[in-house]
């Protein structure tokens, strides 16, 4: 959800900024997300504690994945935009809705 919502501002910015480095950011961004995750969730911690850690691995992705994503549609011919960012859309659908369904039949036992 970060990263979606950070989309549009990581967008304009790498329109100005190298690629590379909003990438690089983004990359060491996500092992403090990481480590928050891991740190924080452990045994019998409860759900909510892994939140922090998802947040900020959230925005580390969005910095990272946008940037990329820009640069690889900048390289298509603009005719072939439309059918080479046409791909994402799955792709969303599988990171959102996925963990959903599967997730909907599990109960936490005590």
């Amino acid at each position: 959800m970060p990263a979606t919502a950070m989309g549009p501002v990581i967008g304009r910015l790498s329109d100005r900024v190298n690629a590379k480095y909003l990438v690089l950011s983004g990359l060491l961004g996500m092992a403090p997300g990481l480590a928050l995750f891991a740190v924080r969730t452990l045994r019998d911690a409860p759900a909510w504690r892994c939140v922090p850690g998802l947040l900020v691995c959230g925005l580390g992705m969005g910095l990272a994945l946008v940037p990329l994503n820009n640069t690889a549609l900048r390289t298509v011919p603009p005719g072939l935009r439309g059918t080479a960012s046409d791909g994402h859309l799955p792709r969303l659908v599988r990171q959102y809705l996925l963990p959903r369904v599967l997730g909907s039949g599990h109960t936490q036992s005590s």
